[in-house]
């Protein structure tokens, strides 16, 4: 199944975050796909404020991931930044494959091309973001199961 989204402000996210929570239960693992400043940690942002978060939601660039508590549940969120990265060995050594399988949480992964063949082990939801102009962005939701 795909979804597609046209985004040309902010508030518009929260539309494309709703969509997101609707895959919860289901999915648990959500890999961001797009050029630098399209929108990745925005959209999370947007997320955040949707479900309450208790802390403020920021890039992980430099501390590789971000932990978020869901107000008012025991759900967590774990957002990564792997564009630093240099190779899979890195992801081992943090212990990435547990987060992918862990109860209670959500998983959304900003450059999830290091971490491809892990994250294709599991069912996923590609979340791809296309500028079509300085302004407006495509938001592409697709599922993507394991055979």
């Amino acid at each position: 199944m795909k979804r597609e989204f046209i985004v040309s402000k902010i508030e518009d996210l929260e539309q494309v975050a709703q969509a997101i929570t609707e895959y919860f239960g289901e999915f648990e693992v959500y890999a961001l796909h797009g050029e630098m400043g399209s929108g990745k940690t925005t959209f999370m942002r947007a997320l955040g404020k949707l479900l309450k978060v208790n802390e403020e939601v920021s890039s992980p660039t430099y501390s590789l991931v971000n932990e978020y508590s869901i107000n008012n549940s025991i759900m967590r969120i774990f957002h990564f930044d792997l564009f630093r990265l240099k190779s899979i060995e890195e992801l081992t050594d943090i212990g990435f494959e547990e987060y992918l399988y862990a109860p209670d949480v959500y998983v959304f992964i900003e450059w999830w091309e290091m971490a491809k063949e892990l994250i294709e082990k599991t069912d996923h939801i590609l979340v791809r973001f296309e500028k079509t102009d300085e302004n407006t962005r495509k938001i592409i939701l697709e599922e993507k199961r394991i055979p």
